[in-house]
Formats: structure tokens, C-alpha cells, sequence
């Protein structure tokens, strides 16, 4: 006569418990998406980029959402010339509460561009956060901005332009050189120098 072996029970506790586990960890991450629209006091966070910073938006959107705000990625520009042409033509929701900026050359205009964009957004209920990259344009130019405007000013993380390493920050990964690369050798920025764009963003924001 055949036996039924004497630890199914505890086996399918285990089948239970493993189930179980799955289930929370899919509700987990669904609320963890779901949680801007969930929260009463969660806005919408638009992001204009160029392409120097574009491969930033997976940080931003990480590092933004994990403080229970959502992102939206709006259509990149190459200077900031292009960028206060449009501005006046954004088409925003109404839950967006900031949008950051973070484009780095000029562009070709008679007038300052980054004041037009500015004055463009007064008035709007949308607060914009201007991120300041070493040797792009607001780093070098004297560009006058009003003191209540949010600026993400990133050179103390990321070094000069020529800077491949800087010194680990306390999230990263560091290995025993103690230094990180924030830079490949054509100058453009790696993961952990897009991270800590992302992290000085997000922490602006709030």
C-alpha cells in the first residue's frame, strides 16, 4: 500500500508561504507605481531635457518617484534658444507642480533665453528647477537668476568637465580606490554621474 510521504503538509506550507510571498512583492510594486495618484499631496513632475542629459530621465523618474511623485518626459530641445520659443506652447496637466530644466547649451537668440523661459512660467502654479551641469551654459555665463528660482547645481558632485573620477558618495557602490567614475573618456556622463544629477533634482524637489 502506497503512503502519502509524512512532510506534504509542511510542503505545501511552504507552497503556501511562497505564494503568498509572490503575491505581496507583485501588490508591492503595483503601489509603489500607483503611488503618486494614490498620495493627496503627490504632483506631477515634467521633465525638458537635450540630448547631453536625456539618458538622466531613468534616474530622475527613479529617484523622484521613490519620494512619491510621479514624471512625466516631455520632448527634449537642443538649447535653451528652442526651448523659450516653445515654452509659451507647453501643453502641461494640471497636477504638474514642477518642471525641471535641464538643458546645457544656449542656442542662437537675441534675447536671454533662460530669463524668457522663466518669465514665461510665472504665474503658471509650476515652480522650474534648473539644473546647472559644469561648463554648460549657465555655468559660464552670467546668467542672472531671481533668488526664489529652484537650481540644481551638480559641479561639487560631478568635478570639472575633464573629471572622470570623484570620490564616493555615501549611496554608491565604492570600491576600494575609493573613487567612482562619473565620466567615460569621450566626456560623457556614466550612470553614477546621471544618478547624482538625479538624487540633487529629487532632493530640490522634495
Amino acid at each position: 500500500m502506497s503512503q502519502v510521504p509524512t512532510d506534504t503538509p509542511s510542503r505545501l506550507k511552504w507552497g503556501r508561504l511562497h505564494t503568498a510571498s509572490a503575491v505581496v512583492a507583485v501588490i508591492a510594486g503595483a503601489v509603489w507605481y500607483a503611488w503618486p495618484l494614490i498620495g493627496g499631496d503627490a504632483r506631477t513632475v515634467a521633465v525638458i531635457t537635450d540630448e547631453v542629459l536625456i539618458d538622466a530621465l531613468p534616474h530622475l523618474n527613479k529617484e523622484i518617484r521613490e519620494r512619491g511623485r510621479e514624471v512625466v518626459a516631455l520632448s527634449p530641445v537642443p538649447d535653451w534658444c528652442t526651448l523659450a520659443a516653445g515654452v509659451g506652447d507647453l501643453e502641461l496637466d494640471d497636477d504638474v507642480r514642477f518642471l525641471v530644466l535641464a538643458v546645457t547649451e544656449r542656442g542662437d537668440c537675441s534675447e536671454d533665453p533662460v530669463v524668457e523661459v522663466l518669465e514665461t512660467l510665472e504665474g503658471t502654479g509650476v515652480d522650474p528647477v534648473v539644473v546647472i551641469l559644469p561648463s554648460s551654459y549657465l555655468d559660464t555665463e552670467a546668467v542672472s537668476l531671481a533668488p526664489e528660482v529652484r537650481t540644481a547645481v551638480v559641479g561639487h558632485l560631478l568635478g570639472g568637465p575633464d573629471q572622470l573620477n570623484m570620490p564616493c558618495e555615501w549611496w554608491d557602490d565604492c570600491p576600494d580606490d575609493g573613487e567612482v567614475p562619473v565620466r567615460s573618456g569621450d566626456g560623457s556622463l556614466t550612470d553614477a554621474g546621471l544618478d547624482r544629477i538625479a538624487r540633487v533634482v529629487a532632493s530640490i524637489i522634495g
